[in-house]
Formats: structure tokens, C-alpha cells, sequence
């Protein structure tokens, strides 16, 4: 992964940010629960579940920047 990162640095010339995606998914299906979206919709494979994951990646990672620029 690291190697990944590096090379996508000397390509394109820009920072990345690395950021942790693991749970996203399970948080994303208990927020869907928590919201009391019926078990039906929550299996659909239409991308909701992914796309509640993203958005809790984003999410934190915002909060986090927003943070780390404040201090």
C-alpha cells in the first residue's frame, strides 16, 4: 500500500491522504438500522450501503482536517 501511495505522489505531484475504511461499512449498516430503514432496503445491492460509507469516510476526515487546521 505504502509503495502505492509513494508512486501516486511522483505521478501526480500532489499530497495524499491516507485514511482508515475499515468498520465503515458495519457503522453504515447500523446508522441504516439507527434510521429505521426496513431490513429490505438495507439488503438492496443498489449502492446504499456504499454510499453511506463513503459519506462516513468523508465525514471524518473533514472533522478531522477541520480540526487539525484549527489548533
Amino acid at each position: 500500500m505504502q509503495k502505492f501511495i509513494e508512486l501516486l505522489k511522483a505521478k501526480l505531484g500532489i499530497e495524499v491522504a491516507v485514511w482508515d475504511e475499515r468498520f465503515t461499512t458495519t457503522i453504515a449498516h447500523q446508522t441504516m438500522l439507527a434510521m429505521g430503514t426496513k431490513k429490505k432496503e438495507r439488503q438492496k445491492k443498489d449502492g446504499r450501503i456504499d454510499s453511506m460509507a463513503a459519506a462516513i469516510i468523508l465525514q471524518g476526515f473533514l472533522d478531522n482536517t477541520k480540526h487539525s487546521y484549527s489548533s
